[in-house]
């Protein structure tokens, strides 16, 4: 699993991938996350595209630059948009990615 962000100078302090990509790296190495933290840009998607699999993950922007637990935020979105790769057993990811975040 690997993670990135989209974000814009003022947001880009605030989300950090490298926590995610050090605690979750050799998991499913098909799956890609990009956490999106752009103001007006909340478009949640999911694809499939040649055996990888992407989600892209719109953070609240106003949450992002205004609240000092960023990664507890990035975490709770990622747990609840887990489903949105309806073509992986998302259940198991999710208590694999839980498993591995809490240690």
């Amino acid at each position: 699993m690997q993670f990135n962000k989209r974000v814009d100078l003022l947001s880009n302090k605030y989300v950090d991938t490298s926590f995610f990509n050090s605690r979750l790296n050799g998991l499913y190495d098909n799956v890609y996350i990009t956490f999106v933290a752009i103001k007006d840009d909340n478009k949640q998607d999911a694809w499939e595209d040649q055996g990888d699999s992407f989600l892209r993950i719109a953070l609240p922007y106003e949450a992002v630059v205004g609240d000092s637990n960023v990664k507890s935020l990035m975490i709770d979105y990622l747990m609840s948009s887990l489903p949105a790769l309806e073509w992986l057993n998302f259940e198991e990811i999710r208590s694999r990615l839980l498993e591995k975040l809490a240690a």
